[in-house]
């Protein structure tokens, strides 16, 4: 039974890399997104936190982060990237004017 098994295990750790990366992916841009949308440019830090968490609970993974707004002001870039095992991912976009 076991040497039926030993071809699978390569598959099987390629299949969490694969899903590694969709959730960093999928986590970045709804976490970024959702707080330009959602929060003024002076609270976003703490939504982002929130919503990475709440993001990475429903993928069953654990996500690590970095954001960054500048002054976090309306008109500058803010860059999420969220990290995953070694998977990576990194979303930009710029906070909308009022």
């Amino acid at each position: 039974m076991a040497i039926l098994l030993i071809p699978i295990s390569p598959m099987l750790n390629l299949f969490e890399t694969a899903l590694d990366h969709i959730a960093a992916e999928s986590i970045a841009r709804h976490s970024l997104r959702y707080a330009l949308l959602q929060a003024e440019p002076a609270a976003m830090s703490e939504l982002v936190e929130l919503s990475v968490a709440r993001l990475a609970e429903g993928w069953g993974r654990v996500a690590d982060f970095s954001f960054s707004c500048g002054s976090c002001q309306r008109g500058s870039m803010a860059q999420l990237t969220v990290s995953i095992g070694n998977a990576s991912a990194t979303q930009t976009a710029g906070i909308p004017p009022k």
